[in-house]
């Protein structure tokens, strides 16, 4: 079932891509190393899901969460890693990764 999921095409985006949010999302992106773990191009593998071109609003919601300890996944280096974000990191990263093509 995984591998029917995972090769499945992401659906096309919806809303317009902010040159500068999505810049700033890319560099925050690589700051805080997201491709370490989601692979490069963000497709995840296995336990680690594909991120990209996901919907802003549920990467948004996802990261608050992780963030804030109200969501945990098979470790907590999720966790770990959203602690240091802000809103602000959160809201650009988010669309960086919604709005891949």
């Amino acid at each position: 079932i995984a591998a029917f999921f995972t090769a499945m095409k992401p659906p096309p985006q919806r809303g317009t891509r902010d040159p500068d949010r999505y810049a700033e999302g890319s560099a925050n992106a690589i700051k805080n190393e997201c491709a370490k773990c989601h692979m490069p191009g963000y497709t995840g593998d296995r336990q680690i899901p594909r991120i990209i071109s996901q919907r802003e609003d549920y990467l948004r919601k996802t990261l608050q969460a992780y963030r804030d300890n109200k969501r945990r996944g098979i470790d907590d280096s999720m966790n770990a890693a959203a602690s240091r974000l802000t809103d602000t990191d959160i809201a650009a990263i988010a669309h960086y990764l919604a709005h891949q093509e």
